[in-house]
């Protein structure tokens, strides 16, 4: 598995969802091998910037999911037990090589 050693496979294993600060394209890279990112929940257009202005608007999703309360985020994240559930899954089943060519 090409993330289970590296943090960025964290989230994945644990079933949780996630935020990527890393480099541009990250997000659509990840759906191109297979994976399902939070795009229904909040937006992920953070992901066709780099460097500040990444960050910006990263920042932009974590202040409005700072202000939802706790009962809507424990029903997001019940939304979103699928997606995290089809991750999870899918993670255990890709070699570092399927996801390579995945990305062809």
């Amino acid at each position: 598995m090409l993330f289970t050693k590296r943090k960025d496979s964290r989230p994945i294993i644990s079933k949780t969802p996630f935020l990527v600060y890393a480099g541009k394209d990250f997000l659509q890279n990840l759906k191109k091998i297979g994976f399902k990112t939070f795009d229904n929940w909040w937006s992920e257009s953070y992901d066709a910037y780099d460097g500040v202005a990444r960050i910006q608007k990263i920042l932009r999703v974590v202040d409005k999911l700072s202000k939802y309360s706790i009962e809507q985020l424990n029903a997001m994240q019940k939304e979103m037990l699928p997606v995290l559930e089809h991750n999870y899954e899918l993670i255990k089943t890709l070699s570092p090589q399927d996801m390579l060519d995945r990305l062809k």
